[in-house]
């Protein structure tokens, strides 16, 4: 039979934490020494790398500019808005990929696990191989998976018929036809029907697509991404305005 646990004689002081202030000024050292990343918002999306972050945020500009509705708003008093972040590896401008969005969930979860720092924290990843991966990692060190960590899941975007899909996959096929029509393009080009069918672009022009399409996207060529925007939005329990879903 198991000895009974004896009460200490000098037991120790009971645990105390430092102020809440001095824990937050220490996440954000963290961020910025270790992910070269500000301070996070109270509602914050963390995705993979610097196109992820533009595509969005340029969807978003879109979308206000056609249709009058911010995406990235959150009401209140005053208003503020969703911040799109992205880790980078070390201090420098690199940016990490799902491997430091796993490494970035591992410092966030004590903050907001237990001082809920955030109202709306979301972790966005790319549905390919290392996506699900990260996407798995970071639901095993508490982040709920399809509430706090998603990736672009082909069913809440059934207008790409694939089982990978990456943010570039959301452009529109019009875009990317005109892209790689004026432009030397690293890329492999798959067909069905005689007709493209879908690009998987190389990185190395990933960057100077990126800056195409920011110059001439509609937005028609972003509406994957404004409805990504719209999950997001409904995660974070934010208003969405359904009919232009």
């Amino acid at each position: 039979m198991p000895t009974p646990y004896r009460k200490a004689e000098n037991p120790p002081p009971p645990l105390s934490l430092p102020p809440a202030a001095d824990l937050l000024e220490r996440l954000e050292r963290t961020l910025q020494e270790q992910f070269a990343m500000p301070m996070l918002s109270p509602f914050s999306v963390i995705v993979e790398g610097t196109m992820d972050r533009d595509y969005i945020i340029r969807a978003a500009d879109l979308e206000s500019e056609e249709t009058g509705v911010d995406l990235l708003n959150v009401p209140g008093d005053p208003p503020s808005e969703v911040s799109i972040v992205t880790p980078a590896s070390g201090a420098c401008c690199n940016r990490g990929g799902a491997p430091r969005c796993v490494a970035l969930a591992g410092v966030l979860y004590p903050y907001a696990s237990l001082l809920e720092c955030f109202n709306g924290l979301l972790f966005v990843l790319d549905h390919d191989d290392e996506g699900r991966k990260a996407e798995r990692d970071i639901s095993a060190i508490g982040f709920e998976k399809g509430k706090h960590v998603i990736t672009l899941d082909p069913a809440y975007h059934r207008s790409i018929e694939s089982d990978v899909i990456t943010i570039e996959n959301l452009l529109s096929l019009r875009i990317q036809n005109e892209y790689f029509r004026d432009h030397q393009a690293w890329c492999c080009v798959e067909y069905r029907g005689g007709s493209v069918w879908r690009y998987d672009w190389h990185n190395k022009s990933k960057p100077s697509l990126r800056e195409y399409v920011l110059s001439h996207a509609t937005g028609e060529d972003v509406v994957e991404v404004r409805r990504l925007l719209r999950r997001i939005r409904r995660l974070m329990g934010l208003p969405v305005d359904e009919e232009n879903v």
